[in-house]
């Protein structure tokens, strides 16, 4: 159903998810990681919700760079699902975050 929505706009994001991002240096937040996706889920999906900026009709992918490309949503819409799937991305096991991370592969994929 996703590829029939008209979309009006299609944002893609590569995501830094090298080992880098366990650090804890970012205030108010347990890593790097996630201060990223918890800055994602309010400034771009709940903000906009909530002034009417953007809506369902624009989608969002998001590539984490690690050392493959990893999709973690494709043209998925800019809803409250959204913004709790990136909320749960803050939640994930800061063992899961790590490798060298390949910029040339998460390019490809981006494209």
């Amino acid at each position: 159903m996703k590829n029939l929505i008209n979309k009006t706009s299609h944002t893609v994001l590569i995501i830094d998810q090298r080992g880098s991002m366990k650090k804890a240096d970012v205030p108010n937040h347990r890593s790097r990681s996630r201060a990223v996706y918890y800055t994602l889920a309010n400034d771009m999906v709940l903000v906009p919700l909530r002034n009417n900026i953007l809506s369902y009709t624009d989608v969002v992918t998001i590539i984490e760079m690690r050392d493959d490309a990893h999709v973690i949503c494709y043209m998925e819409p800019v809803s409250i699902y959204l913004y709790n799937k990136l909320v749960d991305l803050t939640l994930k096991d800061i063992r899961d975050i790590g490798g060298q991370g390949n910029y040339i592969l998460s390019l490809r994929r981006a494209e």
